[in-house]
């Protein structure tokens, strides 16, 4: 799980003028109803680079995603990307996040 992140982070790194901004987040699967989660969060600027033209970037990023995942064994992935003004915005916690649901972040 850790390592798809580390794919994940230096991915969107690569793609953005404001890479000290990236972080990504794990919200890890509940049962088999929920996926497990990557919430990539950029610099609000940079979120169009992140996801590209028409989002040909995030669904390249997404392919490549879910291919690790199912070398590793993960199951079911999902990545979402959103936008923050400030790399302290991105939650860190669970209490931080909208639904409260855990979340460990890299």
């Amino acid at each position: 799980m850790e390592k798809l992140a580390e794919l994940l982070t230096e991915m969107t790194r690569s793609l953005v003028d404001h890479p000290d901004h990236v972080r990504v987040v794990i919200r890890p699967a509940v049962g088999d109803a929920q996926p497990l989660t990557f919430l990539v969060y950029v610099a609000s600027g940079d979120l169009g680079q992140a996801i590209g033209k028409e989002g040909r970037l995030a669904n390249a990023i997404r392919l490549i995603v879910k291919a690790n995942a199912r070398r590793l064994d993960i199951g079911r992935v999902l990545v979402e990307f959103q936008h923050c003004q400030q790399p302290s915005e991105a939650p860190k916690l669970a209490q931080d996040c909208p639904d409260g649901k855990p979340e460990v972040t890299l």
